[in-house]
Order: C-alpha cells, then sequence, then structure tokens
C-alpha cells in the first residue's frame, strides 16, 4: 500500500516542476510512513510513500527495469504476482525484488498498457516509459484504489489524492460548481469529475496512456451481466462458495499479520469465517458500536466473532465523535456526505492499533441485491395485479404534497404508494439523490444560474438507461455497482483507512468473483422479499443464524440525534456564519429554516445538514487556506 505522484513533460520537466516532487511526495506520508522514494527523470519525475506489507526489506519504490528506462510506482496490492512472476522469469526477466510492484513492470515490458487486465487486486499505478516518452496510468477494475490526474499544455501530472495533485498544478484550482451540483445531489462527486475544476478521476478499469502530450483513454474490463445458461440453485450455491473461498485466501497475502473490520454484518462476517478457515493464527477482529441501541451491531459481532474464536477488540462512539470532523474532511482530500466515515474512521483508528491489513466485506450489497430497493421493486411488482381504479386512486395519494411529520407512520406510507405508483427507476433516484425542488431552495440565486439547468443526477440516469444491461433490475445493480460503490464506499474506506496507515482490502470485490456473480440470473441474488438469497445460501454455515435474518442496518451513526446535540450548536454556527454566506452558494434563510426544523423534531434533516457541514469544513481548509495539520475539533472552526 502506498501513495504515489508524479508529472511527465512532452519536452523538459522545468526546475519548478522538478522542485514539485517532493511537497507531492510528502503530502501523500499518511499513506505510506514506512519508506519513500523518488525517480528524477529529464521529462518526468515518479514520487512513492510506502506502507510496507510485502517484500518488507526490499519493496523501495520507484522501481526501474534492468537498464534503467523503464520505472514505476503502485498503490496497492497484485494477488497474483507469484504466478506471473513465474512466467516472467521463464521468459527471460531478471527480478531485483520480490516484490508485487517489480511484476507490473516486466508485465509492461511483455504486454505494454494491456498489462493491468492480467492483474489480479487492487491498485492504482504509474510506468514511464523513458524511450517512447509515455506515461501509463493504470486503476483497478472495481475503483478499489484512487488515481487523479490534471492535464494541459503538454503536461501531466497524477497523485493518490487531490491534496497532493494540487502542488503540481500552475495555479490554485477553482471549485467545479457542476462537481458540486452532483455532490450535493448525490452525497458523492462521480468519476470522473472532481471538486476541482481540471482535475479528473481516472475511473475505474482504465488505462490512460499518455505520449508526448497527447493521450488516450480507453477501458480494460467491464462486467457482463449476460449468463453462458441457468445453473441450477445447488451448483450457483457451489460454484459461489468456491469463489468466496478462492479470493479470500488470495487476499489475505502479506508479510505482516492480516486482520479483519467486522462490523456485525452478513457480508464482514462471512469474510472473517473465511479468513479464520484459512490460516492456523487467529485472527483479529475490529468493531465500533454507538451509545443509541438503534444503531449498535456490537452484539452481532460479538456473536460472530465468538464463533469464529477472533481476538476481537471494540470501540462504542457517543456524539462527541463528530467533533472530530476537522480531522475526517482533512483526509478525506473532497468532500464526501456518508456520515459512515465517522465510524470507519474510528474502527481504523482502533484496528491501526494492532495490524497494518485487514480485510473488509464492503461489495456484498452491490453484488447481490443487499439494499432496500431490491424489496420495493417486488413490492411493486405485486402491485401489478392490483385493479386499474384503485392504482389509479393510490397514485393520487402517493402525489400528495403536503407535509407530513418527520419519521412518521404517514411518510412511510405515502413513500410505499409512491413506489407502487411509480416505475423502478423512480423510486431508485427518489432514494439515492436530492430532489430538484430541494436543490432550487438550497442554492443561492448565483449559483442556480451558473448551473443552468445542469442535472446532478445525470450520471445515475445514464447508468439506469444503459443498453448493455437488459434487465433493468440488474441496471440497478448496475448504477451501485460503477457510481455508489467507487465513489462514496470505496472512496469512504480508502481515505478513512489511509489516514491511519492502514490497508483496507476488499476480497468480495475480487474480480472473478464479481464476474461470477454478476452473470448470475437475477432471481438467484434476490428471491422474493428475500436480498442477498445466493449468498446466504452459500455462508449459512459460515454465520451465526441470527445474522441471516437480521434486517439489513448499514454502517450508518445516528446523525439526525447527534446534530441535535452539542455539535448542532457548533454547526449553525459554521453554516450561518459570515464565511459560509461569503461564498454565495446556499440560501441562508432555507438553510436557517432546516437547522430550525431539524432542532425542533419536525423534520429529520440530519443527512442534509450533514452535506453542508461537511463541505464547509473541507472547504476552509482546501479552498480558504491550507493549514499545515487540521484543527482538533469542530469548535476550533467556529
Amino acid at each position: 500500500m502506498c501513495g504515489i505522484c508524479g508529472l511527465a513533460a512532452d519536452s523538459t520537466l522545468t526546475e519548478r516542476e522538478r522542485s514539485c516532487l517532493g511537497p507531492m511526495t510528502d503530502a501523500l506520508v499518511h499513506r505510506g510512513p514506512d519508506d519513500g522514494g523518488r525517480y528524477m527523470g529529464t521529462s518526468a519525475a515518479l514520487g512513492s510513500r510506502r506502507l510496507s506489507i510485502i517484500d518488507l526489506a526490499g519493496g523501495h519504490q520507484p522501481i526501474g527495469n534492468e537498464d534503467g528506462t523503464v520505472w514505476v510506482v503502485q498503490n496497492g496490492e497484485i494477488f497474483n504476482y507469484r504466478e506471473l512472476r513465474g512466467d516472467l522469469v521463464a521468459r527471460g526477466h531478471r527480478f531485483a525484488t520480490a516484490s508485487d510492484t517489480e511484476v507490473i513492470l516486466h508485465l509492461y515490458e511483455e504486454h505494454g498498457p494491456e498489462c493491468a487486465a492480467r492483474l489480479r487486486g487492487m491498485f492504482a499505478f504509474a510506468i514511464w516509459d523513458e524511450p517512447r516518452g509515455r506515461l501509463i496510468l493504470a486503476r483497478d477494475r472495481l475503483g478499489i484504489k484512487p488515481l487523479y490526474y490534471h492535464e494541459s499544455a503538454g503536461r501531466l501530472a497524477f497523485a493518490s489524492e487531490l491534496n497532493s495533485l494540487r502542488l503540481a498544478l500552475p495555479s490554485a484550482p477553482e471549485l467545479d460548481l457542476q462537481a458540486l451540483d452532483e455532490y450535493i445531489t448525490l452525497g458523492y462527486v462521480p468519476a470522473p469529475r472532481t471538486i476541482l475544476g481540471g482535475c479528473r478521476k481516472l475511473p475505474p478499469a482504465h488505462v490512460l496512456e499518455w505520449t508526448r502530450g497527447e493521450s488516450r483513454l480507453h477501458r480494460y474490463w467491464a462486467m457482463s451481466y449476460e449468463s453462458g445458461g441457468r445453473p441450477t440453485e445447488a451448483a450457483a450455491v457451489h460454484g459461489l462458495r468456491a469463489h468466496l473461498e478462492d479470493a479470500v485466501r488470495a487476499w489475505m497475502i502479506s508479510d505482516v499479520p492480516v486482520g479483519a473490520f467486522l462490523s456485525g454484518g452478513l457480508d464482514s462476517s462471512a469474510v472473517t469465517a473465511l479468513m479464520c478457515r484459512a490460516t492456523p493464527r487467529r485472527v483479529q477482529t475490529f468493531s465500533i458500536g454507538f451509545d443509541d441501541p438503534a444503531y449498535n451491531e456490537l452484539g452481532y459481532a460479538r456473536q460472530a466473532a465468538d464463533q469464529c474464536g477472533t481476538d476481537h477488540h471494540e470501540v462504542v462512539l457517543g456524539d462527541r465523535e463528530i467533533l472530530h470532523l476537522p480531522q475526517l474532511a482533512w483526509y478525506l482530500d473532497e468532500p464526501m456526505a456518508d456520515d459512515s466515515t465517522v465510524p470507519m474512521f474510528a474502527v481504523s483508528r482502533l484496528a491501526r492499533q494492532h495490524v497494518k491489513v485487514v480485510l473488509s466485506g464492503d461489495g456484498g450489497d452491490e453484488l447481490f441485491g443487499g439494499y432496500g430497493w431490491t424489496t420495493r421493486d417486488q413490492l411493486r411488482r405485486a402491485s401489478a395485479w392490483l385493479p386499474r381504479p384503485l392504482r389509479r386512486a393510490l397514485a393520487r395519494v402517493a402525489a400528495d404534497t403536503r407535509p407530513v411529520p418527520a419519521g412518521g407512520w404517514a411518510g412511510r406510507v405515502r413513500t410505499g404508494l409512491r413506489d407502487i405508483a411509480g416505475t423502478m427507476e423512480d423510486g431508485y433516484l427518489r432514494r439515492t439523490t436530492v430532489t430538484a425542488s430541494f436543490r432550487a431552495s438550497l442554492y443561492g440565486e448565483a449559483l442556480r444560474a451558473r448551473l443552468n439547468g445542469h442535472d446532478g443526477a445525470a450520471t445515475l440516469r445514464e447508468l439506469l438507461a444503459s443498453a448493455d444491461v437488459k434487465d433493468a433490475r440488474e441496471r440497478m445493480l448496475h448504477a451501485d455497482q460503477s457510481a455508489y460503490l467507487p465513489d462514496d464506499i470505496l472512496f469512504k474506506v480508502d481515505r478513512m483507512s489511509m489516514a491511519h496507515s492502514l490497508e483496507a482490502r476488499t476480497p468480495l470485490l475480487d474480480h472473478h468473483l464479481v464476474a461470477y456473480a454478476a452473470a448470475l440470473p437475477y432471481d438467484l441474488k434476490v428471491r422474493g422479499l428475500t436480498s442477498k438469497y445466493l449468498f446466504k445460501r452459500a455462508v449459512r454455515d459460515l454465520v451465526p443464524a441470527p445474522l441471516l435474518r437480521q434486517r439489513k442496518q448499514g454502517f450508518s451513526m445516528p446523525i439526525g440525534r447527534w446534530l441535535r446535540g452539542p455539535a448542532g450548536a457548533h454547526a449553525r454556527r459554521i453554516l450561518l456564519g459570515g464565511t459560509a454566506e461569503r461564498r454565495g452558494l446556499w440560501t441562508p434563510r432555507f438553510v436557517r429554516w432546516m437547522l430550525d426544523e431539524h432542532q425542533a423534531g419536525r423534520h429529520d434533516f440530519g443527512r442534509r445538514l450533514w452535506s453542508l457541514l461537511v463541505f464547509e469544513v473541507w472547504a476552509r481548509m482546501r479552498l480558504d487556506a491550507a493549514p499545515a495539520a487540521p484543527p482538533a475539533e469542530l469548535g476550533d472552526l467556529v
């Protein structure tokens, strides 16, 4: 695991560009505190910060080939590197290290830019080919590891994080207002856009070839939802279990001990159980709970830990935890509104006290239909049997826009009726986006004018309309996997774990397992009102029975209640203060109304206010100034 960065020019690097490499590399020290290295050529420079996991003594980066004409830096791990190395040695390549990173270098010499398609793992890498004047950037298939770049006037700069990349730019980048609209709409900025104008995310499963100022971006892998035939249920269960065991075993490769995040959910419990079967060592597990019983899954986590016999560690969080938001926003790199960043930050802090590597259960919901829209879709389909006059009457009730009490039964009934009356895509977008009417009320006049009708939900609409995926239900899985997974879930896991120099691995996103799951018939993934049907069948002997029956909760926190406590007073002063008002982005009257309604308990605007608060805290540290370190607590920004 590392942080990587660099620059390339179509001529000779200037002195200013050369001087950028040191600060760019230093900005990534939290990603790799164990080692650092640089390569400085005539037309390119590469930097690396390393968290030593494989080949502890010999894996120093950058790594060059035999004659020093091709160089590589990598962030991540390659889990089939031993097999690839054996084949390359047989072809005459000579290795100077035992690291997985050097395998990428010789694989490039053998296969060119298509070498990325032969790798199994989580990775983002850069290769500089001096004779060809070529820079290769590549990112893993699912977007587990990040990579940003900026291209202009015969120059290209790249880095694992925006905070490093911006140090290479000739001037301070401005806020991308369309990206801001997407952030408010989705809670994250979808690739390839970033929150900063001119800076781009390399999309998952893509390679960027840049040769003497000319670039070409191409995809090297895509999921296929077309099955070659319909397996029997027993065969599908057997096949899935074999892929799960193989993925966990492969993703445990390490020269240091490997632990596990154990949330108390099905996915992390299954991964932990498979780990325990794959190693004679006693696995260390890490869990976070909350002082609010409605959000606390520690009981389930303890059951799984007891059944597996792990060395279990846990921490219970209270409302003071969100006072650490400045530290989270500092490491987030760009704003992201998922409030589960708070427990992820805390559980990573806990785990790093004991191990350098953990496995997590992320990805299972996106692969096997674990989210609530699957159940609502089944109910919507069942409603097709209702008489047409009754369906029209229900649609009229669903269209009622009069306000209802927050969290009450009336709101839940109306939402259910909207599901019945509307399309599957409408229901999906209603739950994954912030409505255009809400944004119109929130946005100030100047922001609305500059956005000029920009649709912050366009990315999801395009995915839901994909002609490459024929089944509408699979298109929603495709949207989960293509946007929410890399740009929210995996973004969060990467930033919060690396904030503590902890490597987090996601074996459920092994591309062999992902391809197998994608090709399975949908009704094996979701059966009636049972989400993740096949996955539950495949792991039912691994996890305690209550975990198979529990209602999905997710790794979220009681943000609404917490923002009615001491943190809410800080949020009010920050969001209504002069600094936020001078940005001119929001309508102050509307923000004040949300704060008042939320504090009084008439509406639950917890997540809406959280998204504004995260952005404002991030902006104060990354747009307004560049402090050497984040403030300790939220109150320090007031």
